[in-house]
């Protein structure tokens, strides 16, 4: 009897020890994933807000949108860019960047989306530089929550550009290009601006941007030094990563204005001139992916959070 006592016992204690390691490794299981779970801890000390006001560039004034992350921080901070004309903010990726642990700001550039001054790519890339400085001077609106040496910049489409230009030229943290154009390469081949001048969406006014179309965009970059290809290896040891979407190729006649290849290529450019933390990731999408939002969210977090702590 005394043995089977025993025995029971130990049968119990098992039980005991397998359901305790269920629990934990549970518990391990269930951790918070910023792309699809709200937060699972809230400081409500100093909670994660949205502060709204504007900014200057140049005497102009800008409207922005901070999105701060939970908690006083300091936190590293993402600058998130639009591309032409804007109409995709991409203002599900603040959340969800903000969700892991990044202060997101996003803003217009002059003569954009109601903006004072105007609207240009040097303009744009100018408008991120001042950003950038206002940040290091801790001149920011609400810069107390901001870690001024951690700043990532984030691009889509002509964002991308200015994303991978500005990293190029700011010394910022990490960038990410989601879908880029180079509109410096683009511009450099075309011979004759009537070839896209005979398309409607490249030539026609743009009323966000004041009246400034597709072909100024390229006879302004072809005028510039906006070639971002021979650049690509001032990235040195800073981490750069571009998104391209599999789908996503758009081109007037002869003329590539994006593609998968062209990404790939920039990449390719990178490397061989020499940066060490230069990546390319191609998935299924179109230029905003459409169909593959949340995936797109989880690949570029991933790499965020990896490398622009």
């Amino acid at each position: 009897m005394r043995r089977d006592n025993e025995m029971l016992h130990l049968l119990l204690r098992l039980m005991l020890f397998v359901s305790t390691l269920s629990l934990a490794t549970g518990a391990l299981a269930n951790t918070f994933n910023p792309v699809v779970e709200d937060l699972d801890k809230v400081d409500f000390s100093s909670p994660p807000s949205i502060f709204e006001g504007n900014i200057e560039s140049d005497g102009s004034a800008m409207p922005m949108i901070m999105y701060k992350a939970n908690g006083k921080g300091p936190h590293p901070t993402i600058i998130l860019l639009h591309g032409f004309p804007g109409n995709e903010k991409n203002l599900d990726l603040a959340q969800v960047y903000r969700r892991a642990g990044f202060n997101v700001i996003f803003f217009h550039y002059r003569g954009a989306w109601g903006a004072e001054g105007q609207y240009g790519i040097a303009n744009q890339v100018a408008d991120t530089a001042n950003v950038i400085k206002l940040i290091r001077t801790g001149k920011f609106p609400h810069s107390e929550f901001i870690d001024h040496q951690k700043i990532s910049l984030v691009g889509h489409s002509l964002g991308g550009f200015n994303a991978l230009y500005s990293g190029i030229n700011q010394s910022t943290q990490c960038t990410l290009a989601i879908a880029p154009t180079d509109i410096g390469g683009v511009a450099k081949q075309l011979a004759d601006f009537n070839v896209v001048a005979s398309d409607p969406y490249m030539s026609y006014p743009l009323l966000p941007l004041k009246g400034y179309s597709f072909v100024d965009a390229l006879k302004e970059a072809k005028a510039k030094a906006f070639h971002l290809a021979p650049q690509m290896g001032k990235f040195k040891t800073q981490p750069v990563l571009i998104v391209q979407g599999k789908q996503d190729i758009y081109q007037v006649g002869d003329l590539v204005i994006i593609s998968p290849k062209d990404s790939a290529g920039l990449i390719a450019s990178a490397k061989q001139q020499g940066a060490t933390n230069a990546s390319y990731l191609e998935m299924a999408g179109d230029h905003s992916f459409s169909w593959n939002r949340i995936a797109l969210a989880k690949r570029t977090t991933d790499w965020l959070t990896s490398y622009c702590r």
